[in-house]
C-alpha cells in the first residue's frame, strides 16, 4: 500500500474537525470525508500503519521521534479496530495521535503538555531541572480535578449547542404549509412494495436489513425508525423530509389517528400555545390505484430520544433557562388538562433541538375519564407523566396551570403533595448516580468499566461469564458516544447478544439461565452497578 505523509496530514491537521478516513485499496490509498462510507474492496487504514509511515518518515528528519517508545506503542495497538484501545493503554495511545496531530499541524511530535512546558522552559531558563523518574501516583486531588474537568468538557460537548439555541430562539416556531403528499409521487411504487413487506410481518427483517446496509453506508429502500406493535415507522431514503408510519394489524384505526391529530393542531393554535409544534401529518387512502390506509408526517429534527430526559431536566434546572422553559411547561400542562392525552412518554413530547419549544407526536390514546390524562402517571407504562421528568421546582407551576385548566371535582383527585414527594425522590436519585459517576470516574464516553472479577465471590464460570459482560458493557459504552452521560451509561442486554444466547438457550429455572440477574445484584452489591432492570424476555437494561 502506498501511503504518503501527505495524507496522513490531510487526515489529521484540522484539529476542529472531525477527521476523514484514510482508506486503501491494493496499491491505492485517499481521504474520504467523515460519514462518506468506502465502496467495496477500501480498507481503513489501521492506527499501527499510520505510526509505521510517521516512524519510516521520522528516521530521514530531525523531528524523529523515540523509536523505541513508539514501536511498543505500535505493538499495543496493532489490530486494533477503529483507532481503539483498551483503557490500559489509552494513555499511550492518546498521546501518540496528540504527537501526530501537533506534528502534521508544523508543531513538532509532540504533545500539547510537552510543548507547553518547552515554551515555559524557554520562557524562563531557570526551570530546567534534571528530570528524575518516579512511580509515584498523582495525588487524589490532582486526579479529581481532572476528571471534573474533562465531565465539564463532556457536558458541555451534550448541551452546549443545545443551550446557546434555546437562550437565542425564544420565538416561535415558523408554522409552514407543506405538501406531503406531492413529494410521493414518482415512488409509488417503492412505497406499495414496502408495505405490502409491512403488511405481510416482514417489518422486523426489513429493519434488520436496514441497520446492516446502514453500517455499510447503503441504504436500499430506506430508514427504519422504530416498530411498536401498531405502526411501523421509517424513512425513504428518497423522500426526504416525510415520516411513513404504516399500520402493523389491520384493527389499527389509522384514520382516527389522523383525525385526533388534526384537532390537537387546530387546538394548539387557537389557544395560541406557541411553545407546542405539532408535525403535519396526511391520511394516505389510495396509491398507486391500490386502496391503503397509513400516514405521512413532517420530518422534525431531533436529538436521540435518551436525550430528552436529560433535556426536560436540564431545562427545568439551569438558572439560565428556567426561566424561560416555564412557558413550555404551562402549554404542556394544559394541553394533557383540555385533550386527556394518555401517553406522556418523553418520547412523545420531544424537546425541539432548535430550542423553539416541544415536539408532540402519536396523538392517539386518550382518556377523557381520567383528571388530566398522562401529565401525572398512566397504568400503561410506568414512564408515563411530565412530572417524572422536571426538576421538582416545577411541580407547584404544574399544580397551578392544572387547577385553572380542569374542573374543580377533578383536580380534587390528583394529590399533588404526593406528586411533589415522589419527584423529590427522583431528584434524589438522580443525585445519587451522579455522585456515583464521580466515585467510579465515570465522567465521559472513554470511562471504561474496571473489575477484578476474582474478588467478587463469583463461581469460576460466573467469573467468566462476568469478564465478558464486562467487555460487552465497555463495548456498547463506546458505541453511545452521542448520549449524554446517563443515557450513555445506561447498557441494554439483550436476549439475542452473544454473551447470553448459550444462558437463554437453557430452561428458565436452570442455575445458568439465573446467572445474569445474580451477576448484576452482585455487582450492585460490591459498588460497581447502581441499579438495573429485569425486562423479563427483553433481556437487562444496567446503569454503570
Amino acid at each position: 500500500m502506498v501511503l504518503e505523509l501527505s495524507l496522513i496530514k490531510q487526515a489529521y491537521a484540522a484539529p476542529v474537525t472531525q477527521h476523514g478516513k484514510i482508506v486503501y485499496r491494493k496499491n491505492q490509498a485517499k481521504i474520504i470525508p467523515h460519514g462518506e462510507a468506502a465502496t467495496k474492496g477500501w480498507k481503513k487504514a489501521s492506527a499501527a500503519q499510520l505510526l509505521h509511515i510517521l516512524l519510516k518518515h521520522g528516521q530521514a528528519n530531525s523531528s524523529s521521534p523515540d523509536l523505541k517508545e513508539n514501536a511498543a506503542i505500535a505493538k499495543i495497538i496493532k489490530d486494533r479496530k477503529d483507532q481503539k484501545s483498551s483503557a490500559k493503554h489509552f494513555k499511550s495511545v492518546r498521546n501518540f495521535f496528540s504527537k501526530l496531530q501537533n506534528f502534521v499541524s508544523g508543531l513538532g511530535f509532540q504533545t500539547s503538555a510537552q510543548m507547553q512546558q518547552k515554551i515555559q522552559i524557554l520562557s524562563d531558563p531557570t526551570k530546567i531541572k534534571t528530570r528524575v523518574k518516579t512511580k509515584s501516583k498523582p495525588k487524589k486531588g490532582d486526579e479529581a480535578a481532572k476528571l471534573a474537568e474533562r465531565k465539564a468538557v463532556y457536558d458541555k460537548k451534550q448541551f452546549g449547542a443545545f443551550k446557546a439555541a434555546r437562550l437565542a430562539n425564544t420565538a416561535p416556531i415558523p408554522v409552514q404549509t407543506i405538501d406531503l403528499k406531492s413529494k410521493l409521487q414518482g415512488h409509488e411504487k417503492e412505497i406499495t412494495e414496502l408495505f405490502a413487506k409491512v403488511e405481510n410481518g416482514y417489518f422486523y427483517a426489513e429493519t434488520k436489513k436496514w441497520e446492516a446496509a446502514e453500517k455499510n453506508g447503503t441504504v436500499p429502500f430506506g430508514r427504519a425508525m422504530s416498530g411498536g406493535p401498531n405502526y411501523a415507522v421509517f424513512e425513504i431514503v428518497a423522500i426526504p423530509g416525510v415520516i411513513f408510519k404504516m399500520p402493523r394489524q389491520p384493527e389499527v384505526d389509522v384514520a382516527g389517528r389522523y383525525q385526533n391529530t388534526q384537532f390537537c393542531r387546530e387546538l394548539v393554535k387557537n389557544e395560541n400555545w406557541d411553545r407546542l409544534f405539532i408535525p403535519q401529518q396526511e391520511f394516505i387512502e389510495e396509491l398507486d390505484e391500490k386502496k391503503v390506509a397509513f400516514l405521512i408526517e413532517e420530518k422534525v429534527e431531533i436529538g436521540h430520544y435518551s436525550r430528552t430526559d436529560e433535556l426536560y431536566m436540564l431545562c427545568s434546572s439551569d438558572p439560565e433557562l428556567k426561566e424561560s422553559f416555564k412557558k413550555d411547561i404551562e402549554q404542556l400542562t394544559a394541553f394533557f388538562c383540555r385533550t386527556k392525552f394518555r401517553d406522556g412518554k418523553s418520547d412523545n413530547m420531544s424537546i425541539l433541538e432548535n430550542g423553539r419549544g416541544i415536539s408532540l407526536y402519536d396523538l392517539d390514546d386518550f382518556d377523557p375519564t381520567s383528571p388530566c390524562g398522562g401529565l401525572i402517571d398512566s397504568n400503561r407504562d410506568e414512564n408515563i407523566g411530565l412530572v417524572k421528568l422536571v426538576h421538582p421546582d416545577f411541580i407547584p407551576l404544574i399544580q397551578e396551570t392544572a387547577k385553572k385548566s380542569i374542573p374543580a371535582e377533578d383536580f380534587a383527585k390528583v394529590d399533588f403533595d404526593q406528586v411533589l414527594d415522589e419527584s423529590k425522590k427522583r431528584f434524589e436519585t438522580l443525585q445519587a448516580l451522579e455522585a456515583f459517576h464521580a466515585k467510579m470516574g465515570a465522567v465521559d464516553e472513554k470511562s471504561h468499566v474496571e473489575i477484578d472479577v476474582s474478588k467478587l465471590g463469583l463461581s469460576l464460570d460466573e467469573q467468566v461469564f462476568t469478564k465478558k459482560l464486562i467487555e460487552v458493557v465497555n463495548a456498547k459504552l463506546q458505541e453511545n458516544e452521542h448520549l449524554p452521560l446517563k443515557a450513555q451509561r445506561n447498557v441494554h442486554f439483550k436476549p439475542f447478544d452473544d454473551i447470553f444466547q448459550p444462558l437463554f438457550g437453557k430452561y428458565r429455572d436452570s442455575e445458568d439461565f439465573k446467572m445474569p440477574e445474580k451477576v448484576l445484584k452482585v455487582l450492585i452489591e460490591k459498588g460497581v452497578l447502581f441499579s438495573y432492570k429485569n425486562r423479563y424476555g427483553h433481556g437487562f437494561a444496567a446503569q454503570f
